[in-house]
């Protein structure tokens, strides 16, 4: 689960959100499911590899 100030996200196993820089946040598991946050420099970019096929 991912708190913004006007509402919250549900992630399923798999999906990512990115939170824009300076926006408030609070992020927490819902039931035993465990939250990995990833912060990358402002310089880098996210690159999608696709490895089926």
């Amino acid at each position: 689960m991912i708190e913004l100030e006007t509402k919250t996200i549900e992630l399923l196993p798999g999906q990512l959100f990115t939170i824009p820089k300076n926006v408030l946040h609070r992020t927490q598991p819902k039931g035993e499911r465990s939250v990995n946050i990833t912060v990358e420099h402002s310089q880098m970019q996210t690159v999608l590899i696709n490895h089926s096929g």
